[in-house]
């Protein structure tokens, strides 16, 4: 009820369900890229994606179909995938 308004962007997490300890193991993170990759998909005009910590980060360029080894995760990192920074 602060009156902020989210305009243009949506908040979208790598792993849908949260685990015990919060600490995904990998069949539910590639579970749940099955929602990831359609999620992202349907962004028209997507320009840009922020993940916070590297499974984001890995989640994210495996659902664009790219080697997350040309892609390491940095803090304060870039990385341009066709029109997607």
């Amino acid at each position: 009820d602060d009156g902020l308004e989210l305009l243009d962007a949506a908040i979208v997490n790598a792993v849908r369900c949260v685990p015990p300890e919060n600490k995904p193991v990998g069949g539910e993170i590639n579970n749940c890229r099955r929602f990831l990759t359609p999620t992202i998909q349907q962004f028209r005009n997507l320009r840009a994606i922020v993940t916070l910590g590297t499974i984001a980060h890995q989640s994210t360029i495996r659902s664009l179909k790219q080697p997350v080894a040309k892609f390491p995760f940095s803090h304060g990192g870039q990385s341009d995938i066709g029109d997607i920074r």
